[in-house]
């Protein structure tokens, strides 16, 4: 999925509306079957520090820059 921002813990900051987090709130209820990964794409330059996470929100499981792929902590 497109960034804004991300941090190394997996928190993001999108496109903005909740479109993602709406879409993928089936998440942090299913746990019966295989979840899928979930892989943000930005630049090295749009990480942050640390992005507050509300409940609703939903961790990156990895982050995909020109850098390299790295899994989120």
């Amino acid at each position: 999925m497109p960034l804004i921002g991300f941090d190394a813990h997996g928190g993001r900051i999108g496109m903005g509306g909740g479109y993602y987090d709406a879409s993928l709130a089936f998440l942090a209820v299913r746990r019966v079957w295989r979840r899928p990964r979930l892989i943000g794409v930005a630049f090295s330059a749009q990480e942050v520090e640390y992005i507050p996470l509300d409940p609703w929100d939903i961790p990156l499981d990895g982050i995909l820059t020109e850098s390299g792929f790295r899994w989120a902590r």
